[in-house]
């Protein structure tokens, strides 16, 4: 026990050098406000997942000037870095976010872990890379966004990632697949680990010879509905995690026109009229403020934080404005309106006749030193593996044979039933809801839509998540005080249409049909959580509310919306503020409908267009 112990300890000091999120370049890393310029061609605020793609590439052009103002730091730790350390605690690099509580799950709080480090949700994420189907994007064409859709995002995401594969050995060995043409030469290194748990090919078997799902490859082409093999954000010969951080920004560190501010946090848009001209930046260490003048703002704080500075800026919902004597810039009612995310529930199970060598081997002393040194030493084996290399996603016609009454009971509700009461006040976010059910009856018809998904690798615990909820959530100030420490008013409002509960219950049933089928039997799986003594739906549901189900599987989405502003969009095709100029948003609050995907993926490719498009459609440099 003790040797164990001391492995744990002494574990950064052993892999210091070797992690490439530790050797980040801190040449022009500014922690003060008088060791900036007084102006940039471009403030881009949140230094994570999007505003390091979108810096990195702006500042290609030697000619112009960029501040990232990030209100973390540097993650100098193994956990960030090594695969298998991804569910360690990480509350030391998020924000306290918690909710407020949730009338349709008792009253329970939850709290929504977003990143508070460079690099962001790339930084501390489960390192699952993965894209949704080309009917995931083309909905948002649909929504009012020409000139987005898969055919576009498909080279965004090409442009954004390289497939690094593990040695030829361990490809042979577990029989890895990937689509050759899916990939580019981007800076994210994506591919497999040198590490598979034996029993994750029993159960991939489960989906593919008993469920008969469609086998993949890695559903990278735009088609992910079936079972196929779950990427990681990770070279699969080096086996340390690939961020915004190591892959974008440390490259480009030593550029003079690109500055990094870490500790730090842009308080306040600025405009004279509708024209931007600025950002207020504050210390968190001391408070300490500072106007920084600019025309060009990026907003890339991420679905909570960039609606709660538009907010604070003057651009919202007037009736929320003026209730915190905030003066309107832009009467925008869907800022921090739309909010999303993917509810989720773990299943867990004991394997009373398991694999001999299981995820519980890392329980063992000598297992888990050994592992270690082959880490050390190869970056191959267990610590290079992740949570799971599996994933499956299900179309509503798999998971209900009667999803055309679902769909068809979705089309008579009255939705202000069920929506926030903002909705009821601005008939525009009501035509916008309208037109996102209008997209999404269309996808639950669509065999090539996923509405759920269930992930594993081999463990006893396995996610199920909601991919496309219909309950619709805010996100909204009730202080005019900066400080990101100090959270907003989080109202994920999960579950309040009844059809996302049916959708959750199909997928439990699904869920339980996976760890019955013939191929797992071998194992003995017996249901721990919830237990088979949770039987019937009307049980499953009140578990469901009280204990079991998240509103969250940490990919908040949706609060600054790409939409036409006559349907309640923030932010238009180019990614541009409504009402005024030079501000732009870039991150996964312009998602209109969330994708079924973790969106880890998606964030790098709508980032790399988001450059592309400031780049060449109206900055004022």
């Amino acid at each position: 026990m003790y040797l164990h112990f001391f492995l744990r300890i002494t574990q950064s000091a052993l892999l210091l050098g070797s992690a490439s999120c530790l050797n980040h370049s801190e040449y022009n890393v500014r922690q003060s406000l008088d060791s900036l310029m007084g102006k940039y061609d471009y403030i881009v605020v949140g230094g994570g997942t999007s505003g390091l793609v979108v810096a990195a590439r702006l500042s290609e052009d030697t000619n112009k000037t960029v501040l990232v103002v990030e209100n973390g730091d540097f993650a100098n730790t193994t956990n960030v870095t090594v695969p298998y350390f991804v569910t360690r605690d990480q509350t030391s690099r998020t924000y306290h976010m918690p909710s407020i509580p949730q009338a349709n799950l008792a009253g329970r709080v939850t709290n929504l872990r977003i990143g508070n480090v460079v690099g962001g949700g790339s930084t501390i994420n489960g390192m699952a890379w993965v894209r949704g189907s080309a009917v995931d994007y083309d909905s948002w064409k649909d929504l009012g966004n020409p000139g987005w859709g898969w055919g576009t995002l498909f080279g965004y995401f090409r442009n954004s990632s390289r497939f690094s594969p593990p040695a030829d050995e361990y490809v042979k060995r577990y029989g890895f697949e990937w689509d050759h043409n899916a990939y580019g030469d981007g800076p994210i290194h994506v591919g497999y680990p040198s590490w598979q748990w034996p029993a994750a090919e029993l159960q991939a078997r489960a989906w593919a010879d008993d469920l008969n799902a469609s086998v993949l490859v890695d559903g990278a082409d735009g088609n992910n509905v079936g079972v196929a093999w779950l990427l990681q954000n990770s070279d699969g010969i080096e086996a340390t995690r690939s961020t915004a951080e190591t892959a974008y920004y440390s490259p480009a560190s030593t550029r003079p026109n690109l500055h990094l501010l870490v500790r730090h946090y842009g308080a306040i848009v600025k405009f004279q009229g509708n024209t931007t001209v600025g950002v207020e930046v504050v210390s968190r260490d001391g408070g300490a403020s500072r106007f920084i003048s600019s025309e060009n703002v990026i907003l890339a704080a991420g679905a909570v934080n960039t609606p709660r500075l538009l907010q604070l800026s003057g651009i919202g919902p007037a009736s929320l404005l003026k209730t915190l004597g905030i003066d309107v810039v832009v009467d925008a009612p869907g800022v921090g309106a739309n909010f999303q995310d993917h509810p989720s529930f773990y299943m867990l199970y004991q394997f009373d006749n398991n694999t001999a060598i299981n995820p519980d081997s890392m329980n063992s002393t000598e297992f888990y030193s050994e592992a270690w040194e082959e880490y050390v030493r190869n970056k191959t084996g267990p610590f290079s593996h992740a949570w799971g290399n599996h994933i499956v996603f299900v179309s509503l016609r798999d998971l209900d044979p009667e999803f055309e009454t679902i769909v068809d009971e979705l089309g008579s509700q009255e939705p202000l039933e069920y929506l926030p009461t903002i909705y009821a006040e601005y008939p525009n976010l009501l035509e916008g809801f309208l037109r996102q059910r209008s997209v999404l009856q269309s996808q639950f018809l669509s065999p090539k839509a996923g509405v759920v998904e269930i992930a594993f690798g081999g463990a006893t615990k396995f996610p199920v998540a909601l991919q496309k909820p219909l309950s619709r959530g805010t996100i909204f100030i009730n202080s005019t005080n900066p400080d990101p420490s100090i959270p907003p008013l989080v109202d994920f409002n999960a579950v309040s249409n009844p059809v996302d509960m049916r959708l959750i219950l199909r997928a439990f049933r699904k869920a339980r049909q996976f760890m019955a089928a013939e191929s797992v039997a071998s194992l003995k799986p017996v249901e721990l959580s919830p237990g088979l003594a949770v039987s019937d739906e009307v049980e499953i549901e009140r578990v469901m509310r009280e204990s079991l189900l998240s509103p969250s599987f940490d990919h908040p989405a949706g609060t600054a919306a790409m939409m036409p502003q006559e349907w309640g969009g923030v932010v238009d095709s180019h990614l541009r503020v409504y009402g005024v100029e030079g501000l732009w948003v870039v991150d996964a609050s312009v998602m209109p409908i969330l994708p079924a995907a973790h969106t880890q993926a998606t964030v790098y490719a709508v980032a790399e267009y988001a450059a592309e498009l400031i780049r060449s459609c109206g900055a004022r440099v």
